[in-house]
């Protein structure tokens, strides 16, 4: 690596319901329930090293509406602020507007993560670029067989990772996941 490879690993913490969990395949039927509080998670995280947190709002990416992942990233970057402030967090999962791109800037994320946007919507990931700027937005390319999912992994899409990758990148994104 050169001086201007970075790789960074990004922990996980997948909030459904404002629970950390993990889904056995992506299939919400199939979901494992690891910690209740989601900013204890976190604090296991920054003990262990991490520079950075990434969050997922799977009722988000599944088009669920709820507060409960909401107040759970609110208490995330409540604590982790708390303990240090050498940790930044980054956060997706039902990101397809500005206006949700905004709410979770304001809310403290150092940077928003689109997926469904980006195949959808590319114009809404270049004018999130364009008043956030790069180093604010990522990409998710939640790739299997070949092809980008969207819509927390139930919709397979027609797009190859490495296409739509390059094609986000010409928008300006530098950040993908």
């Amino acid at each position: 690596m050169n001086n201007t490879d970075q790789f960074t690993i990004f922990p996980a913490i997948d909030l459904r319901a404002g629970k950390v969990v993990r889904l056995i395949q992506g299939d919400p039927s199939r979901q494992k329930t690891y910690y209740q509080n989601p900013g204890e998670v976190a604090r296991m995280w920054i003990e262990a090293g991490a520079n950075w947190l990434h969050v997922v709002n799977l009722d988000g990416a599944f088009g669920e509406k709820g507060k409960e992942n909401q107040i759970a990233l609110e208490q995330i970057i409540y604590n982790t602020r708390r303990w240090t402030n050498k940790i930044d967090i980054q956060f997706g999962g039902g990101l397809r507007t500005m206006s949700d791109m905004e709410k979770a800037i304001d809310t403290g994320v150092s940077r928003v993560v689109l997926g469904t946007v980006a195949v959808n919507s590319p114009e809404l990931v270049f004018e999130a670029i364009n008043k956030y700027g790069e180093n604010r937005i990522g990409l998710a390319l939640d790739a299997q067989h070949g092809y980008v999912h969207t819509h927390g992994w139930k919709k397979e899409t027609p797009n190859e990772p490495v296409s739509l990758g390059k094609d986000m990148f010409e928008l300006g994104v530098r950040t993908c996941v």
